[in-house]
């Protein structure tokens, strides 16, 4: 089997996967959707059997109707849970607060590298002690099992788990797949239909970077929470949302990355990734 027969049959098996789970995630309302409906039915019936075209006949007529019509929708449109967008940024914030302060107690002040799984065992942020080149960023090579990389003189370093690996995993269980040539329209699949998280992105991979645009995000009460705690994060590593865009980026081109600008205005946020490797 060739390699494009390959990538044909794992987007196929992508697909199959993210509709069992949308089906999955429907369940839980449906069983209130079913008993909606019934209900309707026989408010309907009840109408057909006593109809004498009075006020009373015509109020069940709309009630029937109006029971059905909510049935359907809770059927169809509605999620298993709700979970407001406060709680989960809550959830999040503190963790990414707290390996910053860590790494501030250190001096720790330069740009995260991302390194993808090709090379460092499982896709990997690694942090230098000290900003390094363009040209030192691509001799790094801490192992995969290290926390702390002290063998190269010029280049010694931290390697964390990012921020957004939890949702990076979570995505590839569900059978995204990220690949060079079709990149950008897969970041912006991921971001809009399977995770929601932004209304509106695009992406761009042009002279050795990588340009993300996310319109509208679900999650700006967090990334504003996070920038006014301590606005290094969006350099260093990142929000949840940000450092699975570097998770995705690294692991689509097989290149490390790291942040070279991020521009906020309002629920837009605009990521620029330079791309290391050749």
């Amino acid at each position: 089997m060739d390699q494009r027969s390959t990538m044909i049959l794992l987007r196929n098996q992508r697909d199959s996967l993210k509709k069992k789970l949308d089906k999955q995630n429907k369940w839980g309302m449906k069983p209130t959707a079913i008993s909606l409906a019934i209900l309707g039915v026989t408010v309907l019936l009840l109408w057909v059997l006593t109809n004498d075209n009075t006020t009373m006949s015509m109020l069940l007529m709309l009630t029937s109707v109006s029971l059905l019509a909510i049935a359907i929708l809770l059927y169809f449109l509605s999620p298993s849970r709700y979970l407001r967008s406060e709680v989960c940024d809550a959830i999040a914030v503190s963790d990414v607060l707290t390996i910053r302060k860590i790494l501030a107690s250190l001096l720790v002040d330069s740009r995260g590298i991302y390194l993808p799984a090709s090379q460092a065992g499982t896709t990997k942020l690694y942090i230098p002690l000290k900003e390094v080149s363009l040209d030192e960023a691509k001799t790094v090579s801490p192992k995969a099992d290290q926390v702390f990389h002290v063998a190269d003189k010029t280049s010694k370093g931290i390697l964390i788990i990012p921020p957004g690996y939890g949702l990076f995993l979570y995505i590839q269980r569900i059978g995204a797949l990220f690949t060079e040539e079709g990149l950008e329209n897969e970041i912006k699949d991921v971001l809009e239909n399977s995770l929601e998280m932004a209304s509106d992105v695009s992406v761009k991979l042009e002279n050795g970077k990588a340009i993300v645009k996310m319109s509208k995000i679900a999650s700006a009460g967090m990334c504003k929470s996070l920038r006014a705690e301590d606005p290094g994060i969006c350099l260093q590593m990142g929000c949840p949302i940000c450092s699975l865009v570097g998770c995705m980026i690294v692991d689509g081109t097989g290149k490390r990355a790291r942040v070279e600008s991020v521009s906020v205005e309002g629920k837009t946020i605009s990521l620029t990734f330079e791309l290391i490797g050749e």
